[in-house]
């Protein structure tokens, strides 16, 4: 259910081009930091962090945020 970090949409999670309002807050706040982070550092290989960091703290909670994985990615 969750992609794998190449996926486009983490990326454009972390830009504000999929903008979501989590029910998990600290997930909101997770998105947050990281996207401040993206301000100061938007490279390839941060971006490539970032996602990674978000995937892995959307994976370790997955069923805390069961409801906001399935708006942004889809579920069965």
């Amino acid at each position: 259910m969750i992609p794998p970090v190449e996926d486009p949409r983490w990326i454009k999670i972390l830009k504000g081009e999929i903008n979501h309002n989590f029910k998990a807050i600290a997930a909101g706040l997770m998105i947050s930091r990281l996207s401040r982070s993206l301000k100061s550092d938007s490279s390839s290989k941060a971006l490539k962090s970032y996602s990674a960091e978000m995937r892995s703290f959307f994976l370790k909670y997955e069923k805390v945020f069961n409801e906001d994985i399935k708006t942004l990615f889809g579920g069965d």
